[in-house]
């Protein structure tokens, strides 16, 4: 079975902003780089398959939110189905999602009876401990205190603890109503000797669990001395900063019991750094600099560049290189009058040397690389270089796309490459943390529109999978026949290393992202690559499947493999059309071949993939009938407009 590895945090309407992100932040520190804390919102709920790589859903606190007012049917259903059939699932405060799911006919109500379904939906009492309700501004906050159960976790490391509260304090009854197995783990002190009143609790939903935190465990001392409201009550920071370490032990004993591995140290969200610039020749880079003229501007001495969301200050690596003067001069006849904070974009006069840069990317190995492979390659001469690297930045693809001006100067194989990404983007509006061991970049390839009809955009996400999987195939010796495949449209799967057999089941351990703009007469296509390589566990990752006796594997060089690899695809692309040797490949490559799936928008009609469209490289599937022949019925699905389930075999309608 794939190891899911997403936590999934509802943000969408009916909950607290604050607890949102409170949940997010807390979450991040106790099992970043385990696991990817996803935000999620209702449409992605109701619409995409975020269920078989769920490993806990979690539910904020809704503070005065009516949230069984605004989770439609579809939505709740998808998520009580989540945990009934083995999910977990954690809800903060008075969360309520658990409430607020109603069976849409008698015998899906009896059904649900009969199955127990409603095991986890508590009957819960508020007491208003001092006036005022969950709002920022409440001068009333203060704490409650817990006491834990004995017995109630694996390894009983603490016995008490203090939470922070807003005003109002939540509890619920443990036994009664439909929540007859529920196994209390802490009580408030004043009803700790009631067995049926918890503060925290577990039950079974099917095979499933689902708890409920009633205090306010999320939030943490650093989360309110944010807030200015609350920055200026210090004796509540001081207590609830004395009182962190158990806070945490808590929630890690908690996420224990749902089946999370919150083990390890807490980890903060790392910070942003600095972003530098190389080339392989001098000459290269000042051409780039040059082009850079019109979007300089010049404040208190800087030179200041103007990407479009965000100001870049441009500096140098060493007194030694310069500048180029007419940047200087066109900054200097520019007057900035906004402070913004700008990022710093080093230039590199010559290539940094191994351990120049923070971080681990070795640019000498990199650039190394990038030049063999390119012998390796009759196309391949430019692409990959220049490079702009940032050790952590939010998302390599964000950084280009946002930054309009930036990104219209940029050439053809211009790369951006990082080691740790803090918001890293899937299709919809999926973003994680994207952890170091991971190859995380993003090329631009301008397309003109003169090729639009011929050359159609779409098939670039095809030539990005064929490069990704023959770059890994051929990056050197033992990797000829590692089990890395691609799932349609944008995913990277591998064979399950922990399997025991060749069926063993295939894992995601990558996918890219593709955004597409026009500027001046031709398209500028932003193409970004996440992918597990060397990351620890519980992930898998390419070093996971490597043979003893493999040829080292390093980030640096398998992203310039990939990128050699891109640039002769897509020349050859050019040339042919996304001819029959590139189909070819491109199908040797891929998990489809034959495979039976539902359509979800036409009633889970049965079909099969024949594979994709030689014009707008849409999905082609066939009809079938119960005995599996085909009815001649031919259905074309477009990417953007479906997602695929590939274990369920479903292809879904996305909203848009």
């Amino acid at each position: 079975m794939a190891r899911k590895l997403n936590v999934l945090v509802y943000i969408g309407s009916g909950v607290s902003s604050d607890s949102a992100k409170n949940c997010m932040l807390t979450l991040r520190g106790l099992l970043f780089p385990k696991y990817a804390i996803i935000p999620i919102e209702e449409t992605t709920i109701a619409q995409e398959p975020w269920a078989p790589s769920c490993a806990l859903f979690v539910i904020p606190s809704s503070g005065d939110q009516p949230q069984s007012r605004v989770l439609n049917s579809d939505a709740s259903r998808r998520i009580h189905d989540y945990v009934r059939t083995g999910g977990a699932c954690l809800e903060f405060c008075s969360g309520g999602f658990s409430r607020c799911y109603k069976p849409d006919n008698e015998a899906e109500r009896r059904s649900q009876d009969a199955t127990d379904n409603q095991s986890w939906l508590p009957s819960f009492h508020t007491r208003q401990v001092a006036p005022g309700g969950l709002s920022d501004n409440d001068e009333t906050i203060g704490t409650v205190s817990l006491k834990i159960r004995a017995n109630a976790f694996k390894e009983e490391t603490i016995k008490s603890m203090i939470s922070y509260s807003s005003g109002t304090r939540v509890s619920m009854n443990a036994k009664g109503g439909h929540c007859t197995d529920a196994d209390v783990l802490a009580a408030y002190d004043d009803e700790a000797d009631n067995t049926n009143r918890a503060a925290v609790s577990i039950c079974s939903v099917g095979d499933g669990k689902a708890m409920f935190i009633c205090p306010q465990l999320e939030i943490s001392a650093a989360d309110l001395k944010s807030q200015i409201a609350l920055a200026a009550n210090d004796a509540l920071i001081a207590t609830l900063s004395a009182t962190e370490a158990s806070r945490l032990a808590f929630l890690r004993s908690c996420l224990d019991r749902l089946g999370i591995d919150a083990s390890g140290e807490n980890t903060a969200t790392p910070a942003l750094t600095d972003l530098h610039l190389s080339t392989i020749d001098y000459a290269h880079m000042m051409e780039l600099l040059y082009s850079w003229e019109d979007i300089s501007d010049r404040k208190d001495g800087q030179v200041l560049l103007r990407g479009g969301a965000d100001i870049f200050q441009l500096l140098n690596d060493d007194a030694d290189s310069s500048i180029p003067p007419s940047i200087e001069k066109a900054a200097s006849s520019k007057d900035v009058t906004e402070t913004a904070k700008a990022f710093k974009l080093i230039a590199y006069g010559t290539i940094p040397a191994a351990g120049q840069i923070g971080g681990n990317f070795d640019h000498q190995r990199y650039y190394s690389s990038l030049k063999k492979y390119r012998l390796m390659e009759a196309d391949a001469k430019t692409w990959g270089d220049p490079l702009m690297f940032g050790e952590v930045v939010t998302s390599t693809n964000t950084l280009l796309e946002k930054n309009h001006e930036l990104l219209a100067r940029l050439p053809t194989g211009f790369t951006l490459a990082a080691l740790t990404s803090v918001a890293a983007r899937g299709r919809g509006k999926n973003v994680w943390i994207a952890p170091p061991g991971s190859i995380i970049f993003s090329t631009v390839i301008r397309h003109s529109a003169e090729h639009l009809m011929t050359r159609p955009i779409i098939f670039i996400q095809y030539l990005m999978s064929i490069s990704i999987i023959e770059a890994v195939l051929s990056y050197g010796t033992g990797y000829e026949n590692l089990p890395v495949k691609v799932k349609w449209p944008n995913d990277i799967y591998a064979r399950d290393p922990n399997g025991s057999d060749e069926k063993s089941e295939y894992v995601k351990i990558g996918g890219f992202l593709t955004h597409c703009s026009y500027f001046n007469g031709s398209y500028t296509v932003v193409i970004g690559l996440g992918m597990n390589t060397l990351s620890p566990g519980p992930t898998t990752c390419i070093a996971d499947l490597l043979p003893a006796g493999s040829s080292p594997l390093h980030v640096e060089s398998l992203i310039a493999r990939i990128l050699t690899r891109l640039e002769s695809n897509y020349a050859q692309f050019l040339r042919e059309g996304f001819s029959s040797d590139l189909e070819t490949r491109y199908y040797r490559h891929w998990l489809h071949s034959g495979q039976n799936i539902r359509l979800e928008s036409e009633g889970g009609l049965r079909a099969r993939v024949l594979g994709i469209t030689s014009d707008w490289g849409m999905l082609r599937v066939e009809e079938v009938r119960g005995d599996g022949t085909g009815t001649g019925k031919i259905w074309a699905l477009h990417n953007d407009e479906n997602s695929f389930d590939y274990w369920k075999g479903l292809v879904r309608k996305k909203l848009l």
